[in-house]
């Protein structure tokens, strides 16, 4: 193996596939990345044996060959080589040397690594089994519910994303229990989702990199219950959460008393200064709506405490609702709209949330005790 590249292109195809590995993954074969040098490109494999990624760039290629090597540290190599471009030569089966491709520079690297025999074997379907999705519409579907997924729950399928596709609208659902998102929208091609998959939080991250490209294609291998997204030079496979996803329409108030509409700017920017005083861990903050407004409070015993006022057009009962801070504020981040519809019955039931400017789009946060 012997290929010359641009540093600045490596670090970023390597940038994209370290995520997968895991921090806990010490001088294993899966705390490496495979650089496999194929005629004029290289190819970076990152593998927890969950999820797998590939990122594939071009480069100047003398020789080919494959090795795997500590992702982290080559990763930290890169960064700090001061050389534009580089050369990177398999000396023996488990080293590789990276050198300044300049004549003017004599800075050298040497990395030792492992048999690229020992790393995990990755398949990608044939193009014909891939259905094109706009990435565009994937990556705003991901924005809007991503922040709602649960981790480490012990209620495992609440630790991924729920993705069902019927009659060519697309759900996307997550849920940890506390607050749901929910947002819809139609493709011209029904993606391969119609039997209700859950795909876990790792991926769905590594998914938002892949959406931010073009050209994104998905396919599901049934068998071995895998997803399969790829979108230009990178590659993503994920394993499933097995197991039934909650039923989650039964969470979504069919009908509220009480509708508020606010703007977006102003209640993101009252919810942020009332909530630095909120409690830590809760993040309670207390909404009071009354004719005309809503007072906001927050306080922390024995620290202090904030509060503000939004002029409203409510013309119901005095309702105090409590909510946890953060999430409301990551609803608010997320939407790209004017205003925001908050929906509500009383003090102890669901809050909706909803984008007057988008229909296909709900968020439910359950309220704290007053």
């Amino acid at each position: 193996m012997d290929f010359q590249i641009e540093k600045s292109s490596l670090h970023k195809a390597v940038s994209k596939v370290e995520g997968i590995i895991s921090a806990r993954e010490i001088r294993s074969i899966l705390s490496n990345i495979l650089i496999d040098v194929e005629q004029d490109k290289v190819s970076l494999h990152a593998s927890d044996l969950e999820i797998a990624s590939t990122v594939t760039t071009n480069c100047s290629v003398k020789k080919t060959g494959k090795i795997t090597v500590p992702a982290k540290k080559f990763s930290h190599v890169l960064r700090e080589f001061q050389s534009e471009t580089i050369n990177i030569q398999l000396v023996s089966d488990e080293k590789i040397v990276i050198k300044s491709a300049s004549q003017d520079s004599k800075a050298q690297t040497t990395i030792m690594g492992s048999s690229a025999e020992e790393y995990p074997s990755i398949h990608f379907p044939s193009d014909d089994q891939y259905v094109s999705i706009p990435s565009s519409t994937m990556s705003e579907m991901l924005r809007l519910t991503v922040y709602s997924i649960a981790e480490d729950d012990a209620r495992y399928t609440f630790n991924g994303l729920y993705m069902k596709s019927e009659n060519g609208i697309l759900n996307f659902v997550a849920t940890d229990g506390r607050r749901l998102s929910l947002v819809q929208r139609k493709f011209s091609q029904d993606p391969p989702f119609s039997k209700g998959l859950i795909l876990p939080h790792k991926a769905v991250k590594e998914l938002q990199k892949l959406s931010e490209l073009e050209d994104l294609s998905v396919a599901y291998d049934d068998t071995e219950k895998r997803l399969f997204f790829k979108s230009d030079n990178m590659n993503l496979i994920s394993k499933l959460i097995d197991g039934n996803y909650p039923d989650y329409m039964q969470v979504i108030p069919e009908k509220v008393e009480y509708e508020v509409t606010f703007s977006k700017g102003r209640l993101e920017s009252v919810l942020r200064h009332v909530s630095v005083m909120a409690a830590e861990p809760s993040r309670r903050v207390l909404f009071q709506f009354q004719s005309g407004s809503v007072e906001v409070t927050s306080q922390t015993p024995d620290i202090g405490e904030s509060h503000d006022t939004i002029l409203a057009e409510y013309k119901g009962e005095d309702i105090p609702i409590a909510f946890n801070s953060n999430y409301f504020l990551d609803v608010i981040r997320n939407l790209s709209c004017d205003d925001i519809i908050l929906g509500f019955s009383s003090s102890n039931s669901p809050v909706v949330v909803k984008n007057p400017q988008d229909k296909d789009f709900t968020a439910v946060i359950m309220p704290m005790k007053i």
